[in-house]
């Protein structure tokens, strides 16, 4: 017969060999997390051998855009400067982010777009900026000339490709805080881009062949010279208020029209008058 105190050790040993309740847990989980494990960890071996480091997204052909400024050969060498060439990345380790940036330093660059073609081509297409005018100022030693584009933004002097035919900007008020690839803050600068940009919109703005365009900082005024074209005789001289181009934008409108219809000619107008405008033929 079995004493009571050795049946009591023999259940004490039984309930000591049962699992409690977090061991029971932690029994079921297990499995699930080495499973979890072990296919973040196939995954990330997959991603990388089969995409990042796949032989077959290999870089071979770099497809660029075409201009005068960023001919092929300058866009490749400015890549290869950066490490990118043919056969030395796949493409889904090239770093489109950085790429574009180096371009976007670039004055004349207004918009870069980097993208991955696969299986083997990177493409980047360079937007260029378009000067509008030419700033002309006197330097110490010689004569310096930069350009600008509709946007403000100081481009060099000698960009390939510029019409000839753009305007001179002179008599520019601090001009040393002008930045070759850099927007401009000179509210005198800002006038004159509005007025051509108004003109570029405008349908009587053909009829303003503007190749001068003299700032006069005294009088707050901005003084146009044409050449001849319709109404206007050569050299013909407009002056509007610097506070106020778009509405003497409208007065010399309004002038212009009733001279065409009268047969008269224009060598000289003031529209920073509000009433009683001078103009002589």
């Amino acid at each position: 017969m079995v004493k009571r105190s050795d049946k009591l050790k023999v259940e004490v040993r039984e309930q000591s060999k049962t699992p409690g309740f977090f061991g029971k847990i932690l029994l079921r989980i297990l499995p699930l997390l080495l499973a979890i494990v072990l296919l973040l960890g196939t995954a990330y071996f997959c991603r990388k051998k089969l995409y990042f480091n796949n032989s077959l997204f290999e870089l071979k052909q770099i497809e660029t855009s075409q201009s005068e400024n960023f001919p092929r050969m300058r866009i490749v060498t400015m890549l290869s400067e950066m490490g990118i060439e043919s056969g030395r990345q796949t493409l889904p380790l090239l770093p489109l982010a950085e790429i574009r940036q180096r371009f976007l330093k670039e004055p004349l660059a207004g918009a870069v777009q980097v993208r991955r073609i696969f299986p083997d081509t990177l493409q980047v297409r360079i937007v260029e900026r378009i000067p509008v005018a030419y700033l002309h100022f006197p330097s110490r030693s010689r004569l310096s000339v930069l350009s600008i584009d509709r946007n403000g933004v100081v481009l060099p002097g000698e960009v390939k490709g510029a019409s000839t035919k753009i305007p001179i900007i002179n008599h520019i008020p601090n001009a040393n805080n002008l930045v070759v690839g850099e927007r401009t803050d000179n509210s005198y600068l800002l006038s004159v881009l509005l007025l051509l940009n108004q003109l570029a919109v405008r349908s009587e703005g053909a009829y303003y062949d503007v190749f001068l365009l003299q700032i006069n900082q005294a009088d707050q005024q901005l003084i146009l010279r044409l050449n001849a074209r319709g109404i206007f005789r050569q050299s013909a001289q407009i002056i509007l208020s610097l506070d106020h181009i778009v509405q003497g934008l409208e007065r010399l409108k309004h002038i212009v029209k009733l001279r065409m219809e009268s047969g008269q000619t224009i060598s000289f107008i003031d529209v920073s008058y509000e009433k009683n405008v001078p103009v002589r033929p």
